[in-house]
Parts: structure tokens; sequence; C-alpha cells
């Protein structure tokens, strides 16, 4: 249970702690490495991966995982929250184009999500990318998200034309 919620966890040192116990964890004999949902089924390695790309430890093999669990879940009962965690390691490593992206790729418009991820509009904004917001938006058909791009673009660079 505090390698799952260490996924909440910011802090380095705190991270590099949460890091050790899955790796003790993996050492456990079976019976005890108990399945995860998914993009963690296979709970110590998977939440190792994880916390190895926020420690700057091989970053882009863990996410070579997490993308591939999210492209290949999506559009199934579990993708959103594989897609989810994809996104939200992007946003956090600070990767947030990347994030944008991967957002609008893999997280359809509606899902319900667990809002680990940042959502497109706060995406948007760390990404310093309206524009991207209001193509997919309008791509979407999404009004309200795409007037929130406008307000928010307007309120962030209120001397360019719109």
């Amino acid at each position: 249970a505090v390698v799952r919620f260490a996924l909440l966890i910011d802090d380095p040192h705190e991270l590099a702690l949460a890091l050790e116990l899955s790796e003790y964890g993996r050492r456990l004999d079976p019976q005890y490495q108990y399945p995860g949902v998914e993009p963690f089924v296979d709970t110590y390695p998977a939440h190792a991966l994880f916390f190895k790309a926020l420690l700057g430890q091989d970053p882009e093999a863990s996410l070579a995982y997490f993308r591939e669990r999210a492209e290949a879940l999506a559009g199934t009962e579990n993708g959103p929250g594989a897609a989810e965690v994809y996104v939200a390691l992007l946003a956090r490593m600070g990767r947030y184009a990347e994030a944008l992206e991967a957002s609008a790729a893999l997280i359809p418009p509606g899902t319900r999500t667990a809002h680990f991820a940042p959502s497109l509009l706060e995406l948007a904004r760390l990404a310093g990318r309206y524009d991207r917001l209001k193509e997919v938006c309008r791509s979407r058909g999404d009004v309200l998200g795409f007037v929130a791009g406008l307000v928010e673009d307007k309120l962030q660079h209120p001397q360019a034309a719109t």
C-alpha cells in the first residue's frame, strides 16, 4: 500500500525511499506480490519505473513503458487510467507539451479520470500552448474548452489579437 500511495510524492528523498521499497518488494516471494491495476499490474517493477523516471534514472525507458501501456490499453476499460498515469508522469517531469499531446491523443473527451494528471487546460497553461488547446477543443466540438482556451490566452497575452 505504501508503494501505491507513494505515486503522489514529490520530494526526491522520499521518492528514493519509495524506489528502495519497490526494489525490496520485487525480491519478495511471489505469494506476497499482489497484482495492481494497469499500468501497475506488475506492482513493484512498474512503480520502480515511475519513481526512477521522477528521479532522472533512465527516464526514457520508463516513459516508453508507460506510453506502451497507455497505447495498448486505449479504448479499453483500463485505458484512461494507464493514459492518465503516462500524462501525469510527463507533466511531473516538466514535459508539458508532450503531456498535452498525450492527453489529447489518449484520453477521449468526456472520459472520467482520477484527476491524477493535469487537465488539458492546465497542461496548455504549463506548456504555453493555448493554440494547441483550441485546436484540440475545436476538433472535439468542445465549445466550453475552446472558450476557456481563448479566455486564458487573452488573460496571459492581453496585447495579442484574438
